[in-house]
Formats: C-alpha cells, structure tokens, sequence
C-alpha cells in the first residue's frame, strides 16, 4: 500500500512517454515513401524508385601518375559495386559508368 502512491504519479508519464514513443514511429513508417510535390496540384505520391549518383575523385600531382590514376579508379569502382552487392542491391537495377 505504500507504493500506490508513487505508481500513481509515475503511470500517467509512462503512458504519455508510450503514446510519444508509439505517436513517433507511426510518423516514422508513414512519412518514409510520401514525397510532397507543389505545382499548381499538391498531392502525396509513393515512391518506388530512386536515382543515386555516387562520385568519387582520385587525384595525382604529376601528369606521370595519370595511367596508375586510371587504374585505382576502376579498382574504386569495382569495389564500390561489390559493396552495392553485398549489401542487397541488384546488379540490374545499377549501371556504373
């Protein structure tokens, strides 16, 4: 009985704390494919494809090391590529350059 008490003060913060925590991720999962356009119309649209453009330099100080430049580009860019792999990407749905 000498808990009642305090349980009656720290359960209204409980469950305003959950109802944040819930009110959050609901937000999260609603908001993640909406993307707002504004023109003359304004409406939601849910997006099922996405455009990345990935660059990286590699850079030298002598006209000499443009041949070895060359070919630590494309060792980045296979690497790149195997990490896409790695990590669930399709290998059709990407195109390097």
């Amino acid at each position: 009985m000498k808990l009642l008490p305090a349980a009656l003060l720290i359960l209204p913060g409980v469950a305003i704390g959950g109802y944040f925590i819930g009110r959050t991720m609901y937000n999260i999962e609603a908001g993640g494919n909406v993307v707002t356009v504004k023109g003359l119309t304004e409406r939601g649209v849910e997006a099922d494809k996405a455009y990345w453009k990935i660059e990286y330099l590699v850079t030298g100080g002598d006209k000499a090391e443009i041949p070895s430049l060359y070919d630590k580009s494309e060792i980045d860019q296979i690497q790149i590529v195997a990490f896409l792999l790695e990590n669930g990407l399709d290998e059709k749905i990407f195109h390097p350059r």
